[in-house]
């Protein structure tokens, strides 16, 4: 089994993107009704949290979608960086095969 994580940019790129839909789907999404639930069991309050529980959730979730989408970037930059930087540090031709045109 190779030790070595591989990153390729499309798969940063649509891991990217991804990640900025899942976080435009959560936070828009409407915010529950602020109506006193009535029921015939006396469960409207319960209700009434839950509800506020899944709107703390979906703002979570578009938080964390956020945060790993800087990370992806932060992950893309880095390696643009790098492929700068050993570009930079490495003589003009190298790598080209002897003898090709």
């Amino acid at each position: 089994m190779d030790d070595r994580v591989v990153l390729k940019d499309e798969s940063l790129a649509a891991a990217s993107a991804a990640l900025a839909v899942a976080t435009l789907t959560m936070a828009g999404g409407g915010a529950a009704p602020s109506v006193s639930l009535r029921s015939l069991t006396g469960i409207g309050e319960q209700v009434a949290r839950f509800l506020q529980g899944v709107e703390i959730a979906r703002h979570s979730l578009a938080d964390a979608a956020r945060a790993a989408d800087l990370e992806v970037a932060g992950a893309r930059q880095a390696g643009d960086e790098l492929d700068t930087r050993i570009g930079r540090s490495l003589s003009p031709g190298f790598g080209a095969l002897r003898g090709a045109p």
